[in-house]
Order: structure tokens, then C-alpha cells, then sequence
């Protein structure tokens, strides 16, 4: 009897101690811990390239979206949004740096492949330069980590003239133009066989420009390989780059590229800057370092094709030009390819 009313007496005191416990607990003030506001200037600096992050967010904010090459190419273009921005980053040397920051902002603001990053790996002009190729190989296997679209960027011209020794190769823009303006003409197609460039003999093809189409073709498979061998990706589409070449001053890779006869080759899927695509997409450039680049409310409404050169934007100043000598790839100096530079062959 004693122990049962012990144990009675027990359990009543565990009851009451519980109950007196959550009645303290409910009369004990409690500090309530206010959100920190958030410091736009410290996030925007977050990732080092603070304009293009607030050029993110605020058109994200105005209701763009941002799409790589790959998702607008196979994109229903009757159903695109009425604000978007596919986003075509062009990596040059000086653009390494630059571009390990555009990921790391893409990746906090918009989320995986977002942007194509076209890389210039391989380009004839600097090929002796080997530790730009493996800085190159090295980016390009950053991006290959998050799954992104990394595709070529290059100089049909200028591989066209690194394999081949066409007759008019030492002549000057003067020459150039004025046999190309004798016997040619460009046309711009857009019919049954495809919506396109043409060009048109006159005469005679003095310069050999279908012998020129048939060897690009050939050249460009070449170089197709040897994207593939050192990045372990196939190539599907390019972005042509600017080139000094003399013909490249008279027909230009953007037009070379967007023959139909080029296109229908089968070698590649487009290049950022065929006439079709100009039809769906308005062409946003950062070449002349345009205001909006710090002002992005600029940026109206529409569909757009974003070219980002992040050396621009990780160098802009509102207050001061920009300078145009090429950034050190110091992001490269803690890190080593895994890959051997694979130089082009000529055949």
C-alpha cells in the first residue's frame, strides 16, 4: 500500500512539474531574432562582376527569361516568350576570368544552362600558344562540371586559310573587293530550299569561291574531330569571331557561314548569326560598350540574342572607357588539364 501511494504521489508531482513547466516556459519572454536586410551592393559584389549580376536580376525581375542556343534552337518558335534572352557568351583568352564569374552568377540567378559559352579553343591565330589552349581545355572542363552548352567559337575564314593556299591569298582588301564586287553577288534567300545567304556568280567564279565551300566543308569536319578528341563533346553549331584576314574584310565569316549550301552540308546546325535566327531574335552586342550595360532598364521588352564578352563587363565602369588590352588568365594558375593540348593537322 505505502509503495502504491508513493508511486501516486510519484506520478501526480511528474504531472504537476510538466504542467508548471510549459506555464513557465509560455511567461518567459522571448527575444524575437528581426531578418538581417539583405545588402543588395555586397551580393551584387558577391561574385565579383557586380553589372552583370544586377543586369541579371533586374531584367529577371522585368520578366525576361534567360535560355542557352541549345533550348531556343529546338524551342516551338511559335510559342517563344514575349521577353527573352538567349545568352551567348564568346571566351577568349581575356574572357576566362570573366566567365568563371558569369557562371557562378547564372548559377545563383537563373539556374543551370542558361547561357552557351562559345570557346576558342584551337583557333589558328594562336595555336603556338600553348598554355592559352590548355587554359581553354581547362574552362571548357569547368563547364562541362555544371552541364553547360559549350560549343565553338571561330573564324571560318581563317581555318579555311590555315588548310588551304587559294590564289588570291596575299592579296590586299583594295584587290579583294574589287574582284568580288566583279564577279559576285550576295543574296540574301528565303524561299523553299531555306532562309539563307547565296552568293551569286556573275561571270565567271574567278575566285574560286564553290572550290572554297567544298574545302571549308572538309575543314571544318577536321576541326569537328579534333573539338571532340580534346573536350570529349560533339560540336552541333558555332559563333563566328572577328578576324584581321583581308578576306575576311570583304566576305565575312558571318556571311560565309550562312550560305545555304554551307548550312545544308550537314557539317553544322547553324551559327549564331544566320538570317533565320536575326527573323526570331533582335541582336544585343556589348562590342561597343553600349549604356545599357549599366543601365539595363534600357533594355526594352522583345526577344533578344545576348553576345557577353565577360571581359567587358568584368572591366566596366560607368564613369570610364574600357581598356582593350587583353585580362591575364591568373584563374588558371591553381588548376591543370587533365587533357593534352590536341593541335589542329593540317590534311
Amino acid at each position: 500500500m505505502f509503495h502504491r501511494i508513493i508511486s501516486i504521489l510519484t506520478g501526480i508531482f511528474l504531472i504537476t512539474s510538466l504542467s508548471c513547466g510549459k506555464s513557465a516556459d509560455a511567461t518567459v519572454p522571448v527575444d524575437i531574432v528581426k531578418p538581417v536586410p539583405i545588402d543588395s551592393t555586397a551580393l551584387k559584389n558577391k561574385f565579383g562582376m557586380p553589372y552583370y549580376f544586377d543586369f541579371i536580376s533586374t531584367l529577371k525581375k522585368e520578366g525576361f527569361v534567360f535560355w542557352d542556343f541549345d533550348k531556343f534552337y529546338t524551342a516551338d518558335k511559335s510559342k517563344l516568350p514575349a521577353k527573352l534572352i538567349v545568352i551567348r557568351h564568346d571566351i577568349h583568352g581575356r574572357d576566362i576570368n570573366g566567365g568563371v564569374k558569369a557562371v557562378q552568377i547564372e548559377k545563383s540567378l537563373i539556374g543551370k544552362r542558361a547561357a552557351t559559352y562559345f570557346v576558342q579553343w584551337a583557333d589558328p591565330t594562336e595555336l603556338t600558344d600553348t598554355g592559352l589552349q590548355q587554359a581553354y581545355l581547362a574552362f571548357i572542363n569547368l563547364l562541362k562540371s555544371d552541364s553547360l552548352d559549350i560549343q565553338p567559337h571561330i573564324s571560318a575564314n581563317d581555318l579555311y586559310l590555315y588548310y588551304d593556299t587559294p590564289t588570291w591569298r596575299d592579296k590586299d582588301v583594295t584587290e579583294l573587293t574589287a574582284l568580288f564586287n566583279k564577279y559576285y553577288e550576295i543574296k540574301v534567300i528565303n524561299d523553299s530550299t531555306g532562309i539563307g545567304t547565296r552568293i551569286i556568280t556573275k561571270t565567271v567564279d574567278t575566285m574560286n569561291l564553290k572550290g572554297m565551300n567544298t574545302r571549308l566543308i572538309e575543314v571544318l569536319k577536321i576541326y569537328n574531330a579534333k573539338w571532340e578528341t580534346a573536350t570529349g563533346l560533339k560540336p552541333k553549331y558555332y559563333a563566328q569571331h572577328g578576324s584581321h584576314s583581308p578576306i575576311n574584310l570583304v566576305l565575312n565569316n558571318a556571311v560565309v557561314m550562312d550560305q545555304l549550301s554551307m548550312l545544308h552540308s550537314g557539317t553544322y546546325l547553324f551559327d549564331t548569326y544566320n538570317t533565320w535566327i536575326a527573323n526570331y531574335l533582335t541582336y544585343l552586342s556589348d562590342n561597343n560598350i553600349p549604356s545599357w550595360i549599366g543601365n539595363p532598364s534600357e533594355v526594352k521588352p522583345g526577344r533578344y540574342q545576348l553576345l557577353m564578352h565577360p571581359w567587358v563587363w568584368d572591366s566596366y565602369q560607368k564613369s570610364q572607357s574600357i581598356s582593350k588590352t587583353a585580362q591575364p588568365v591568373d584563374w588558371l594558375k591553381s588548376r591543370q588539364t587533365t587533357k593534352k593540348v590536341q593541335p589542329l593537322i593540317r590534311k
